[in-house]
């Protein structure tokens, strides 16, 4: 299963299996096969090492940057996204280019929200940096935390 991880996940396969069969194995089999208790000891040390600190709130505007350059804003992006002490970028683009933007935005799930100052032309798009990845992984932090404490029961 461990192989296959990222198709079968902790949490949303192997926990939810795990927290079923082993009580079914405890009734039918009067014991928990080996093969499943090295299963569940190796989620158990995942979770663990998944919960050992919440995950804390950026310190700056540094922002994931990792947006494959094959458009014209793509590098501008990236240094946007890089930049510790820019909130906010303003580019001007016609509307196709401003749906680029936001496309390559939203597919590399970059934390920026964006609106559209419809003053001048062209048009601007402003970017604003958000905090959409670390409220993501505080949700996955509260959530490894949860299927941690439903899991070590099972291990007695």
């Amino acid at each position: 299963m461990q192989k296959n991880s990222a198709k079968y996940t902790v949490q949303l396969v192997q926990v939810p299996v795990l927290l079923k069969l082993i009580p079914w194995s405890r009734k039918h089999l009067k014991k928990i096969p080996a093969l499943i208790s090295t299963w569940r000891d190796a989620v158990v040390a995942e979770l663990a090492g998944a919960t050992t600190a919440i995950p804390p709130e950026p310190a700056d505007w540094t922002r994931p940057a990792e947006i494959e350059v094959s458009g014209k804003y793509d590098r501008q992006l990236n240094e946007f996204l890089a930049d510790p002490n820019s909130e906010s970028l303003t580019i001007p683009a016609a509307e196709h280019m401003r749906q680029q933007i936001i496309d390559t935005a939203a597919r590399y799930r970059c934390d920026l929200s964006h609106r559209v100052e419809r003053t001048g032309s062209p048009h601007r798009l402003v970017l604003t940096k958000t905090t959409e990845s670390w409220k993501r992984a505080v949700r996955q932090y509260k959530t490894d935390v949860s299927l941690l404490e439903k899991l070590t029961p099972l291990n007695r």
